[in-house]
């Protein structure tokens, strides 16, 4: 893989990581992904949080709003990732249910915050001693993923996975 591809990956993911900290995450927060796709930015998304010893939590993009609002909630989920104007309308359904702070999205979607402000809030690199350090005190035993089984007419399941069953990126 390309040097620069790889210092561009880990610059957004390190300036994601520094613009969560502004806003106030901490360690084992839990924050919302719902797309649509695959896609760079949820890849960037997940390093960002993980390294600063909070969760991700990735909700399957085609079950109901009923079932986002019980994920986000079951899961405390604080902040939410959108792929786009679809997701963000079942999420709009339910935020006030929540304890969703904010919304973002990947793609440009009226009304809604970009992905990309917080790339720009987090450019000030003055708190990536911040990041450091939560990256180095997070262990192989800290959580990392909580996923939400749904299946019909049975009790959602929770399934947990840790930082040390994850490959390493880098």
């Amino acid at each position: 893989m390309d040097k620069n591809i790889n210092q561009e990956y880990l610059d957004k993911a390190n300036a994601l990581s520094r613009a969560l900290l502004k806003l106030g995450v901490k360690k084992d927060d839990k924050i919302a992904v719902i797309s649509t796709t695959n896609r760079t930015e949820w890849n960037i998304v997940d390093i960002g949080v993980l390294q600063i010893g909070a969760q991700n939590i990735p909700v399957y993009p085609t079950i109901s709003a009923e079932d986002y609002e019980y994920v986000i909630n079951h899961s405390e989920s604080i902040y939410c990732f959108v792929s786009d104007a679809e997701v963000l309308e079942k999420v709009n359904k339910i935020k006030s249910k929540t304890n969703i702070k904010e919304v973002y999205s990947f793609n440009k979607i009226e009304g809604c915050k970009h992905y990309s402000e917080l790339l720009e809030l987090g450019k000030d690199t003055s708190n990536q001693d911040e990041v450091e350090a939560r990256k180095d005190a997070v262990k192989p035993n800290d959580l990392a993923l909580l996923f939400t089984l749904l299946a019909p007419q049975e009790n959602p399941k929770a399934l947990c996975s840790h930082i040390g069953t994850l490959p390493v990126m880098f």
